[in-house]
Parts: structure tokens; sequence; C-alpha cells
């Protein structure tokens, strides 16, 4: 037999590495996806949180239209201090295909986390052609538990939203430099490459740390970094710099703006803390929650923490400097790490969390590549920590799909926060609010008063706890907490709008409405005030003013129901009952259970009586009465009063025509027995 040539035994090598094997694409990623969405398919049960979730589905109006104009306005316009608009459009996508459910906002989550994980195995399969190498950073981006905030929670939309065109622009550059043969299709690959960083930048301001790694990538071909080379970045990296500067501009880089002051120096010790509990997290994803709490100083924790980051930062950049070219892709892993890790730490800009988990999103494919190719200066475990990574897919699979069911509604989540962290005043305040919204009042005071004993300079937990007061009549207390909430934040619109609601309970709607414009003027998209300041106008006879709040509160929000509801009666105090019977018709087609049909056949009972009362002619009440029956024919009591003015206008067929319908609804209607037989012949 002849002995194999060196250029077969290559070929059989590269067939190897690229064959029909199980790492082939064609296997591997379809398991994968499979996997990825078993873990994940529980989401789509899940409810709409209170932590930002509700802010963008509920009350962000820019999702409710994909009308040209609307979509120019989410370019120009900021979302919770952040500048997302492809976030926002996404969501607007959503809005229009799914009719605002929450599982579908949860799958549409997933499915970009499943096509983030496929797009991690095309970029590493062509930067690393290994598609083994590949496959397991796939897996591990996958199924990492601390990647779980990233999906279940549907405000993270930006972080896979920006990973997607993040991994697809990094794809694209990688084609363009391996292209240099052809020149039009190379320059196409450039071109589409600087398009998505764009789309990447324009859904998270992180998407400014791909320029590095696009240089990162052209040191692992040149194992050196050349100044010539970085001319094709300079686009990429003029796009970076002017996310960066619109990103800050008119917000704040401090995320609780009522916190006390914290120094630079504090500033740098959480920095170091926080890189050291990210990489700790990344080895032993335990112990996990949604808000981690600062050490506090002196503790054997803050020591822990301070020393054990400012080491590990050490070794990382001794790493760099001493193997950047002996060990090129180690290299590349502390560097990718570090790159995409920076930017969320405190020294830039203070968290209320010491660590975020979806900030690991993209930063952990750095530690992933580390531990991967970790043999290079340990050949002892060349072959065992490959395969020990691959086992550990098993229970990092099920802990993020324990992990995923933390966050099926606003109660799991912020009870596991305080299970964990029970100096978060944020967690103490969010549940109570989900208590409060479900009528559970002294479990949403009691979450209420340990937020505020925790932290007793938030003005919005104050706010929260008036409700309290306000549902209890309590009037006095509910005052008394919203003056503290507008002396801390006197621009508080929802609180102006509390103040509004006390004094419409107390049957002062001048005054109410006073309180409700002042809220409108510091929040112009504001449906429920503008419907509360409807009610009031109602309640004080200007039904013109009344339907003008409510008409606009339905352009705000065209499924607010009791809007419509309340302004069908509006409507029908003005006399426009083609309206009147149009906004009833659309709030029974939204929320049946409000009867808003009934209710207006009352306003026109209502009107009828008052034609009696103000001595108007009988026509007056006849018409009042039959709009009543219209909306609400099976109440006996309309025809019988019909039947009482047709038997005084002496019309006797219809007075008994009418008297047999009472009956035709209730057989026992002894008023109604009697009247029929009162009536002559």
């Amino acid at each position: 037999m002849a002995k194999p040539t060196k250029s077969n035994k290559k070929g059989r090598e590269a067939a190897a590495q690229r064959g029909t094997n199980f790492f082939s694409p064609i296997i591997f990623l379809p398991l994968l996806a499979l996997v990825t969405w078993m873990v994940y398919s529980q989401c789509a049960d899940f409810e709409v949180t209170n932590w930002d979730d509700n802010h963008y589905i509920r009350e962000v109006l820019l999702i409710r239209s994909l009308a040209w104009s609307n979509i120019v306005l989410m370019f120009k316009t900021k979302v919770l201090l952040s500048y997302n608009p492809l976030v926002i459009l996404s969501l607007a996508i959503d809005y229009a295909l799914g009719d605002n459910s929450a599982g579908w906002y949860h799958g549409t989550n997933v499915l970009f986390h499943v096509i983030n994980a496929v797009l991690v195995f095309v970029v590493f399969r062509k930067l690393l052609q290994k598609d083994g190498v590949a496959a397991l950073l796939a897996a591990l981006f996958a199924l990492h538990p601390m990647h779980v905030e990233s999906v279940a929670w549907i405000a993270s939309r930006k972080d896979v939203l920006y990973t997607f065109f993040f991994l697809l622009s990094w794809w694209l550059y990688l084609l363009y430099v391996q292209a240099e043969a052809v020149k039009t299709k190379r320059w196409l690959y450039y071109g589409l490459s600087l398009l998505l960083f764009l789309c990447s930048g324009f859904s998270k301001i992180q998407a400014i740390t791909l320029p590095l790694v696009l240089i990162l990538s052209d040191y692992l071909r040149d194992r050196r970094f050349v100044v010539r080379k970085a001319v094709d970045k300079v686009p990429f990296l003029l796009g970076a710099l002017a996310f960066g500067m619109y990103a800050v501009s008119s917000s704040t880089l401090a995320a609780d703006k009522y916190a006390a002051p914290v120094s630079f120096g504090e500033k740098v010790v959480y920095s170091f803390q926080a890189f050291w509990l990210y990489v700790v997290k990344a080895v032993l994803p335990f112990y996990q929650s949604a808000v981690y709490a600062f050490p506090l100083p002196g503790t054997t924790d803050y020591f822990i923490a301070l020393i054990g980051g400012i080491i590990l930062t050490a070794v990382a950049l001794f790493f760099v400097f001493r193997y950047a070219l002996r060990y090129p892709w180690l290299v590349f892993g502390v560097l990718f790490f570090l790159v995409n890790i920076f930017p969320t730490l405190h020294i830039v800009g203070l968290n209320s969390s010491l660590i975020y988990e979806r900030f690991s999103y993209v930063s952990y494919l750095g530690i992933f590549i580390f531990l991967i190719e970790l043999p290079a200066i340990l050949p002892a475990a060349r072959k065992s920590l490959p395969v020990l990574l691959w086992l550990l897919l098993i229970p990092f699979a099920v802990l993020s799909y324990q992990r995923t069911s933390v966050w099926k509604n606003s109660l799991t989540l912020w009870s596991d926060v305080i299970e964990k962290n029970p100096r978060s005043h944020e967690a103490y305040n969010n549940r109570g609010a989900w208590f409060n919204e479900h009528g559970e009042i002294e479990k949403a005071r009691a979450d209420f008063d340990a937020s505020l004993a925790l932290n007793s300079r938030q003005p919005r937990t104050y706010n929260n706890r008036s409700m309290i007061w306000f549902r209890k009549k309590d009037y006095a207390r509910s005052l008394q907490d919203i003056e503290t909430a507008l002396a801390l934040e006197p621009k508080l619109a929802e609180a102006w709008c509390n103040r509004g609601n006390v004094y419409f309970d107390l049957q002062q709607y001048d005054t109410a409405v006073v309180y409700y414009s002042k809220a409108q003027e510091l929040m112009p998209n504001f449906p429920s005030n503008l419907t509360n300041r409807g009610s009031a106008y109602l309640k004080l006879g200007d039904y013109e003013n009344a339907n003008a709040d409510y008409e606009k509160a339905t352009e705000q929000q065209p499924d607010y129901a009791d809007a419509w509801r309340l302004g069908a009666l509006a409507y029908a105090r003005r006399g426009l009952h083609d309206k009147a019977r149009v906004a009833a018709e659309r709030a029974n087609a939204l929320n049946p259970r409000a009867q808003p049909l009934p209710q207006l056949s009352g306003e026109y009972y209502n009107m009828a009586f008052q034609a009696f009362e103000k001595k108007l002619p009988l026509d007056t009440a006849v018409f009042y009465l039959e709009r009543s029956a219209l909306f609400n024919p099976g109440n006996p009591d309309i025809w019988l009063n019909l039947a009482g003015i047709y038997r005084q206008q002496r019309q006797f067929e219809k007075a008994r025509e009418y008297c047999r319908k009472a009956l035709s609804i209730d057989p026992n209607n002894q008023q109604a027995l009697a009247f029929l037989r009162q009536i002559p012949d």
C-alpha cells in the first residue's frame, strides 16, 4: 500500500475539520436552534414586567404606528434616556403583527437569540476555520445562564437586536478582508458591513466597540497591529464617535439621580469589583439576580471583590503584553472581553447594580474563546478541557431553563431579587407596584414602606404609596406622600395626576382639572391623565372639553377602552348621537366587561328623566328612552317608561306593545302586568 503523501494528509485533515461531521452547519445548527428554543420556549407564556417592559410596550406611543412619519420620529426621539430607534421600530412591528401580545414580544427576543447563536457559529467558523471550536462557542453563547436576562426580558430587545447586526457586520467585514481578488464584491461586503454597524448602533450604544473588534480581527491575521490596515476602520470609528456623543447628550450617566453622590475613587473600586464578578459568573453562574448589591465597605466580600478585580486586571494586561505574538487567540479572547465590558463599568457610567447580566451577552464571547484556547499554554488539558466545556453545557442548559422562569412576571422577578439582595429598594418598590395593580394593597404598602426605609429619597415610591392611601380613602396621607414626591421631583407628572385624582374623589372638580393640566404639561403623551381630566370636565358639565380630552387620549392610545366609553357619554350629552354610538361600540369591542353599551343606555335613561323634570316636550323624553333601549334592550324599565308616555299621549296600541315587550323580558313583572290591565282598549 502506498504511503499517503503530505498533501493528501492535509486534505483529509481539512475534510475532517469542515466535512460532513457532527459540527458541520447542516447537522449542528438545527440541533443548536432546537435546544435553545426548548430552553426559552416558556417565555411565550410570560407577562410584561414593570421593569421598563411596561414603558416600552404600554406607554411608548411610537410603537403604535408604522407610518413613515412615525418611523422618522423614532429616529429623532430618545426613550428612557436611550437612543435605540431600531429597537422601537422592531417593537412597532411586533405591535402590528402580534396584537400587543406579551408572548409575541418574548417570542421575538427568543428568535433573535437563536439567530445570534447561529451567527456566532458563522463568524467564528470564518475566523477560526474550525467547525468544532465555532460550534462550542455558539453553544456556550446560546445556553449560558448569564444570557437569560437578555432573552427573557422584553426591554432587553436592544441587546439581542444590536448583537444581531453586530455579528452580521463582523461576518461581512471578514468576507471583505478575505475577498481581495474581486474588488467589486470586496467593497460591496465593506459597504454592507458599515451599514449593518450603523444598524447595530441604532439598536444600542454598546455597538461602538465593533471597530475595535475589527482591529482585533486584523491582529489575528497578522499577529501584529498595523496602522496602515486601520484606515478602513476610520468610517466605523467616526460612526462610533457619533453614536457615543449623541447617546450621552442631554442625558445622565448616573443610573439613579436620587442616590448619594459617588466619588471617582469609588467608581474605580466598583469597576474592579464588577470586573471580578463578571469573570466569576462566567464560570460559576450561580445565585443570579437582576440587581446585584454593591459590597458594603469593610466587609469580606468588599475586599475579595476589590482585590480579585485588581489581580484579574493586572493578569489580563500582563498576558496581553507578554504573549501578544505567541498566543494570539488567547490574547484575542482577553482583549475582546476587555473591550466589550469596559464601557459598561462604573468608571464610565455609574449603574444602580454592581453588574447587570445583560452586559455579558457579547463580552462573554471573549472569555469563552480564552477557555477554549487555554490548552495552548496548558498542553495537559488539550483533550480534557474541551470535553469538560461540552459537558458543562448540560448544567448550563438546566440552569438557564430554571433562571428563565424567574422572568415570568414582576412578582417572580422582584421576589427573586429581594431574596438575593434584600437591600434593593428598587425591588421592593416594583414588587409593591405589582401588588397594588393586583389589588393586594396591604402587601403593596408593606413593600413601599420597606423600599422607603432603605432609601427615603425615591419620589416614585412615595407617589406609589400615595395610591395605597387613596384606595383606602385616606386622602390626607395620600396628599402628604404626593407632596413629598413633588418636593423631591417637582416634574413628576404622575404625582400631579394623582393629586388631581384625590381632588376628583373629593368632588372638587375644578381643582382636579388644574392638577391634571399640570401633569399634561409635564407629560404631553399621558392618555390616562387626559381621560381623568376629561372625566372632571364631564362632571362639570363641560362636555366639549371632555370630548376633546377623550379624543386626544384615543389618538395617543387607540385601544384605550375607558376613553372611548366615557367619550360616548359626553357625545350623548352634546347631542352627537352617531358619535356616541360609534364610541360606545368601539369601547365594547375593546372591553365588553366594562359594559359601555348598558352605561350609555343608562346615560340616555337619565337624560329622559331630566327632560321630564325640566318639563320638556314628551317627544324629547321618548327620543332619549328609545336611544336607551337601543343600547340595552333587555332592560324592562325602559319599555315600561315608554309605555307610560304613550299611554299619557293616548297612544294605547304603542303603550300595550311596549308593556308586552317589558313582560317578554320579565314575565313576572307585577308592575308591567298591572299597568297592562290599566290601559284602555
